[in-house]
Protein backbone atom coordinates (compact mmCIF):
# COMPACT_ATOMS: atom_id res chain seq x y z
CA UNK A 1 0.00 0.00 0.00
CA UNK A 2 1.33 3.57 -0.88
CA UNK A 3 2.52 5.79 1.76
CA UNK A 4 1.10 9.38 0.36
CA UNK A 5 1.95 11.04 3.58
CA UNK A 6 5.67 9.70 3.13
CA UNK A 7 5.73 11.05 -0.52
CA UNK A 8 3.90 14.35 0.74
CA UNK A 9 7.03 14.66 3.36
CA UNK A 10 9.27 13.92 0.34
CA UNK A 11 7.78 16.88 -1.94
CA UNK A 12 7.66 19.04 0.66
CA UNK A 13 11.19 18.22 1.73
CA UNK A 14 12.12 18.94 -2.28
CA UNK A 15 10.29 22.16 -1.83
CA UNK A 16 11.90 23.72 1.07
CA UNK A 17 15.14 22.67 -0.62
CA UNK A 18 14.47 24.78 -3.56
CA UNK A 19 13.36 27.73 -1.41
CA UNK A 20 16.94 26.88 0.97
CA UNK A 21 18.97 26.90 -2.47
CA UNK A 22 17.23 30.48 -3.60
CA UNK A 23 17.95 32.21 -0.07
CA UNK A 24 21.55 30.88 -0.41
CA UNK A 25 21.86 32.49 -3.70
CA UNK A 26 20.55 36.26 -2.39
CA UNK A 27 23.01 36.13 0.44
CA UNK A 28 25.69 39.04 -0.88
CA UNK A 29 28.99 37.55 -2.22
CA UNK A 30 32.11 39.13 -2.19
CA UNK A 31 33.70 40.29 -5.54
CA UNK A 32 36.76 39.49 -5.43
CA UNK A 33 36.02 35.68 -4.31
CA UNK A 34 33.06 35.60 -7.18
CA UNK A 35 34.12 32.96 -10.15
CA UNK A 36 30.88 32.29 -11.87
CA UNK A 37 27.58 34.57 -11.75
CA UNK A 38 28.71 36.41 -8.93
CA UNK A 39 29.35 32.98 -6.87
CA UNK A 40 32.46 31.61 -5.12
CA UNK A 41 33.43 28.00 -5.64
CA UNK A 42 32.46 27.26 -2.31
CA UNK A 43 28.80 28.98 -2.88
CA UNK A 44 28.71 27.07 -6.08
CA UNK A 45 29.86 24.11 -4.02
CA UNK A 46 27.03 24.28 -1.85
CA UNK A 47 24.42 25.36 -3.91
CA UNK A 48 24.94 22.03 -6.57
CA UNK A 49 24.64 19.77 -3.47
CA UNK A 50 21.67 21.22 -1.97
CA UNK A 51 20.24 21.17 -5.52
CA UNK A 52 21.39 16.86 -5.96
CA UNK A 53 20.02 16.45 -2.18
CA UNK A 54 16.71 17.96 -3.69
CA UNK A 55 16.14 15.92 -6.86
CA UNK A 56 16.91 12.64 -5.00
CA UNK A 57 14.15 13.55 -2.71
CA UNK A 58 11.82 14.04 -5.74
CA UNK A 59 12.94 10.72 -7.66
CA UNK A 60 12.56 9.27 -4.01
CA UNK A 61 9.11 10.39 -3.79
CA UNK A 62 8.13 9.03 -7.46
CA UNK A 63 9.56 6.01 -6.29
CA UNK A 64 7.41 5.59 -3.42
CA UNK A 65 4.56 6.75 -5.13
CA UNK A 66 4.75 4.53 -7.81
CA UNK A 67 6.23 1.58 -5.93
CA UNK A 68 4.19 -0.57 -2.88
CA UNK A 69 7.32 -1.83 -2.25
CA UNK A 70 9.38 0.84 -2.12
CA UNK A 71 6.91 2.13 0.15
CA UNK A 72 7.18 -0.83 2.67
CA UNK A 73 11.32 -0.89 2.38
CA UNK A 74 10.77 3.07 3.84
CA UNK A 75 8.70 2.33 6.37
CA UNK A 76 11.08 -0.51 7.65
CA UNK A 77 14.14 1.76 7.50
CA UNK A 78 12.26 4.48 9.54
CA UNK A 79 10.76 1.53 12.44
CA UNK A 80 14.68 1.30 13.14
CA UNK A 81 15.74 1.89 16.87
CA UNK A 82 18.81 3.99 15.44
CA UNK A 83 17.37 5.62 12.75
CA UNK A 84 15.36 7.41 15.40
CA UNK A 85 18.66 7.91 17.15
CA UNK A 86 20.35 9.57 13.96
CA UNK A 87 17.17 11.85 13.46
CA UNK A 88 16.87 13.08 17.44
CA UNK A 89 20.86 13.63 17.21
CA UNK A 90 20.46 15.77 13.85
CA UNK A 91 17.43 17.86 15.04
CA UNK A 92 19.71 18.46 18.41
CA UNK A 93 23.14 19.52 16.45
CA UNK A 94 21.29 21.93 13.73
CA UNK A 95 18.85 23.57 16.41
CA UNK A 96 22.53 24.62 18.09
CA UNK A 97 23.55 25.65 15.14
CA UNK A 98 20.73 27.57 14.15
CA UNK A 99 20.69 29.63 17.57
CA UNK A 100 24.20 29.91 18.12
CA UNK A 101 25.45 33.52 17.38
CA UNK A 102 28.02 34.25 14.99
CA UNK A 103 30.57 33.92 17.84
CA UNK A 104 29.81 30.82 18.80
CA UNK A 105 30.44 29.37 15.35
CA UNK A 106 34.60 30.10 16.10
CA UNK A 107 36.31 30.14 13.15
CA UNK A 108 33.57 29.47 10.82
CA UNK A 109 31.75 32.39 11.78
CA UNK A 110 32.34 33.95 8.50
CA UNK A 111 30.21 31.30 7.02
CA UNK A 112 27.28 31.19 8.94
CA UNK A 113 24.85 33.62 6.90
CA UNK A 114 25.96 31.72 4.10
CA UNK A 115 25.60 28.21 5.50
CA UNK A 116 22.04 28.88 7.40
CA UNK A 117 19.70 28.26 4.73
CA UNK A 118 21.07 24.85 4.33
CA UNK A 119 21.12 24.39 8.17
CA UNK A 120 17.40 25.39 8.63
CA UNK A 121 16.62 23.06 5.60
CA UNK A 122 18.58 20.38 7.83
CA UNK A 123 16.56 21.25 10.71
CA UNK A 124 13.42 20.79 9.10
CA UNK A 125 13.74 17.95 7.07
CA UNK A 126 15.49 16.29 10.34
CA UNK A 127 12.11 16.99 12.22
CA UNK A 128 9.47 16.34 9.04
CA UNK A 129 11.47 12.49 8.74
CA UNK A 130 11.20 12.08 12.81
CA UNK A 131 7.60 12.98 12.75
CA UNK A 132 7.30 10.10 10.20
CA UNK A 133 9.57 8.22 12.00
CA UNK A 134 6.63 8.21 14.62
CA UNK A 135 4.05 7.58 12.74
CA UNK A 136 5.06 4.88 10.71
CA UNK A 137 6.13 3.00 14.44
CA UNK A 138 2.24 4.33 15.95
CA UNK A 139 1.36 2.50 13.28
CA UNK A 140 3.22 -0.71 14.05
CA UNK A 141 1.96 -0.44 17.52
CA UNK A 142 -1.60 -0.49 17.11
CA UNK A 143 -1.35 -4.02 16.52
CA UNK A 144 1.15 -4.91 19.73
CA UNK A 145 -0.34 -4.52 23.23
CA UNK A 146 2.28 -1.80 25.27
CA UNK A 147 2.98 -4.24 27.68
CA UNK A 148 4.97 -6.51 25.07
CA UNK A 149 6.46 -3.33 23.57
CA UNK A 150 8.03 -2.12 27.05
CA UNK A 151 8.80 -5.66 27.73
CA UNK A 152 11.12 -6.45 24.53
CA UNK A 153 12.40 -3.02 24.47
CA UNK A 154 13.28 -1.97 28.37
CA UNK A 155 16.70 -1.58 27.98
CA UNK A 156 16.26 1.12 24.98
CA UNK A 157 13.89 2.42 27.23
CA UNK A 158 15.70 3.08 30.04
CA UNK A 159 18.36 3.82 28.12
CA UNK A 160 16.63 6.78 26.49
CA UNK A 161 14.56 7.70 29.99
CA UNK A 162 18.24 8.01 31.36
CA UNK A 163 19.74 9.86 29.10
CA UNK A 164 16.95 12.54 28.48
CA UNK A 165 16.94 12.89 32.12
CA UNK A 166 20.89 13.68 32.57
CA UNK A 167 20.51 16.14 29.13
CA UNK A 168 17.38 17.64 30.47
CA UNK A 169 19.02 18.43 34.21
CA UNK A 170 21.49 20.07 32.10
CA UNK A 171 20.24 22.05 29.84
CA UNK A 172 18.33 23.06 32.96
CA UNK A 173 21.08 23.90 35.32
CA UNK A 174 22.59 25.74 32.59
CA UNK A 175 20.04 27.98 31.46
CA UNK A 176 19.58 29.10 35.46
CA UNK A 177 23.07 29.32 36.12
CA UNK A 178 24.23 30.70 33.21
CA UNK A 179 27.43 29.38 33.24
CA UNK A 180 29.02 28.78 30.72
CA UNK A 181 27.28 31.79 28.33
CA UNK A 182 28.65 34.63 30.07
CA UNK A 183 31.47 35.53 28.69
CA UNK A 184 34.66 34.83 31.21
CA UNK A 185 36.89 37.95 32.41
CA UNK A 186 40.17 35.93 31.23
CA UNK A 187 39.08 35.93 27.91
CA UNK A 188 40.26 32.20 27.08
CA UNK A 189 38.36 30.48 24.20
CA UNK A 190 37.58 32.24 20.98
CA UNK A 191 35.62 35.73 20.33
CA UNK A 192 35.32 35.51 24.77
CA UNK A 193 32.79 33.12 24.25
CA UNK A 194 33.98 30.37 27.08
CA UNK A 195 31.10 27.38 25.33
CA UNK A 196 31.08 27.21 21.82
CA UNK A 197 27.96 25.64 19.43
CA UNK A 198 31.00 23.04 18.33
CA UNK A 199 31.58 21.93 22.11
CA UNK A 200 28.22 21.09 22.30
CA UNK A 201 27.88 19.49 19.25
CA UNK A 202 30.99 17.32 20.51
CA UNK A 203 29.27 17.06 23.77
CA UNK A 204 26.01 15.48 22.17
CA UNK A 205 26.94 13.04 19.72
CA UNK A 206 29.75 11.53 22.40
CA UNK A 207 26.78 10.81 24.67
CA UNK A 208 25.45 8.88 21.74
CA UNK A 209 28.39 6.98 21.45
CA UNK A 210 28.44 6.10 24.91
CA UNK A 211 24.84 4.72 25.29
Amino acid sequence: MKNKFAVFLLLLMGFEGLFAIVQSGMVPSESLSSVVMGYSLERLALMIGLLLFVLSFFCLAIWVWSSNKASQQLERIFSLPWVNLILVLTVSIACILVFTPVSGWGRLGGYRERMLPAVVWLLFISIQALVFAVTVQMKRAQSTSLRIVFSEDRKTIQSWVITTGVLASLVCFIAISRIGLIPDIVYWNDFNVPLLGIQIISVLAGSVLLL
